[in-house]
């Protein structure tokens, strides 16, 4: 994936990320404290106790260091920390052991792998290459609470690269040539200038629509995108957005390479058809969105000359 402008790194934001998918299943979410950093001191009235730290990130270059631009292969380490008080150890082992399936048991998701961002930005988790489990039922607390704590280190892989931002835009060419060398004053030099094409702004408009995935091909109702299983490489648009509003002078603009984008996928109007109530789009990807219902949508018009 490329960065784009963020105020922190993407590993610190998926440590983010996957304390808040773990908020959402038991045990975790009857945890009285949760933390992304180990500085704070836990007591008894802060148990069950959740922690997820950033512990290191392992970068090495994805394919060659010295070709375009800067690439890597993104190895981050995130653990996990799930503490509890119980005075029985088997009762303990129980239970802890229980939290740790839970944990496994995320990567059922089709989903697991795709972390949405605030900034919009969706990190690819391209596998997990390691996941380390530890357990300790014998520890306490400084008051001498017994506790068990699960511990869980998991090593996720992505790539990042960092394209660069070009500021001087290359607009003209002027080439002069010479001959003989030095100058003749009595020959004409050859002048040759290019005015180099600058690749149009797209225009970009939020959509509110209501996104569905029946199973054949339909017409829209009202404030609707159809996006069939059996046809997923067309789509139709109602001319008429959520709330009413008339979008029909601008799909009417729609043209082949257009984008329209939803959460972290974007499709490319690769063909238009007119229709009396919707437009009929062709596009690329052949894919649906895992979103369904009513979504913001943006389409980018204007892409092509």
């Amino acid at each position: 994936m490329t960065a784009t402008i963020n105020v922190n790194s993407y590993s610190y934001l998926l440590r983010h990320g996957l304390l808040a998918r773990m908020k959402m299943i038991p045990p975790f979410t009857g945890c009285a404290r949760f933390a992304t950093t180990p500085a704070k001191i836990i007591q008894a009235e802060h148990l069950p106790y959740l922690g997820v730290y950033f512990l290191r990130d392992s970068l090495s270059d994805d394919g060659d260091g010295n070709v375009a631009e800067p690439r890597f292969v993104n190895r981050l380490h995130i653990g996990c920390s799930y503490i509890i008080q119980n005075n029985d150890d088997d009762k303990c082992a129980e239970n802890v052991d229980t939290a740790y399936w839970s944990f496994m048991k995320l990567l059922h998701d089709p989903l697991w792998h795709k972390f949405e961002l605030a900034s919009g930005d969706v990190v690819r988790i391209e596998s997990i290459s390691d996941i380390v489990r530890d357990e300790n039922l014998k520890g306490t607390l400084q008051n001498g609470t017994p506790i068990g704590e699960l511990t869980i280190e998991i090593t996720y892989l992505y790539r990042i690269n960092f394209d660069p931002i070009v500021t001087d835009l290359f607009e003209i060419f002027h080439m002069r040539t010479i001959y003989p060398w030095p100058e003749d004053p009595g020959r004409v030099p050859i002048i040759t200038e290019w005015v180099m094409q600058t690749p149009p702004v797209p225009i970009i408009t939020a959509l509110s629509y209501d996104y569905q995935k029946p199973t054949l091909p339909a017409v829209p109702v009202a404030g609707a995108i159809t996006h069939p299983d059996e046809a997923s490489d067309t789509m139709r648009i109602s001319k008429t957005g959520q709330g009413g509003q008339d979008n029909s002078a601008l799909l009417a603009t729609v043209r082949p390479q257009d984008r329209l984008s939803l959460g972290g996928l974007t499709w490319t109007v690769m063909g238009v058809g007119d229709e009396p109530t919707c437009i009929h789009i062709s596009v690329t990807p052949i894919t649906q969105s895992a979103a369904s219902g009513v979504q913001t949508f943006t389409l980018a018009t204007g892409v092509s000359p």
